[in-house]
């Protein structure tokens, strides 16, 4: 989230604002795993979507690193949680707090989860126009991976940017004239006061890191 590089550093310079004391009830190992996909889960429900009670809110990709906070986020705030997953990830989610779990292998999610007021969106490409088909008019989608090795791999490392671009553009224009829907591109911001947030999230016990390996 910083501009200076540095995580094997023993000491290392950084600005006061991007930094938050590390929530007491983890370990070093678990407070390194929040800021990255907690702080992207923030900026996707909260800021982007305004996610809060009683919205019905459909998270892509619930048992990856973004999707297990944004799960356990969306439900803090008071929202009806939807999410894909694998089979073998149902139990997992729902164990977060999801009240519905999709196995995207056999069911079409965006048929059991239309009419959601937002969707997180962290798969890209064709998942998007799928993601607005989804949400209600007037809702709104947070995009987090456009898709971008898809577009390099089709097209070429540069055109790639530029066609993904022409098609962001595409969406975000064409949801809103067509439906009203809210297309945001989300980009993480460090932001300490929003660390602090969730530290306090987690040392109630609201929300807890998932860590696969150490």
């Amino acid at each position: 989230g910083h501009r200076r590089m540095g995580g094997y550093a023993e000491q290392i310079v950084i600005r006061a604002a991007e930094c938050a004391r590390k929530p007491t009830s983890l370990s070093f190992e678990e407070a390194a795993s929040v800021p990255l996909a907690a702080l992207t889960a923030w900026d996707a429900l909260v800021d982007a979507c305004k996610v809060g009670e009683g919205d019905r809110v459909l998270i892509q990709a619930g048992a990856g690193g973004v999707g297990t906070f944004a799960i356990q986020l969306a439900k803090a705030r008071g929202a009806e949680v939807l999410t894909t997953c694998s089979a073998r990830n149902v139990e997992h989610v729902r164990s977060l707090g999801a009240d519905v779990a999709i196995d995207y292998h056999t069911s079409d999610y965006a048929e059991i989860a239309k009419d959601c007021d937002a969707v997180l969106e962290s798969i890209g490409g064709e998942h998007i126009d799928r993601a607005i088909r989804t949400v209600r008019r007037g809702g709104t989608v947070a995009v987090i991976s456009p898709g971008l090795p898809t577009f390099s791999k089709r097209h070429g490392p540069v055109l790639g940017v530029f066609v993904l671009a022409g098609q962001i553009l595409r969406w975000t224009i064409g949801a809103r004239l067509s439906r009203g829907v809210k297309v945001k591109l989300v980009t993480r911001k460090a932001r300490g006061h929003v660390l602090r947030e969730l530290a306090t999230l987690i040392d109630q016990g609201t929300i807890r890191p998932v860590v696969d390996r150490v």
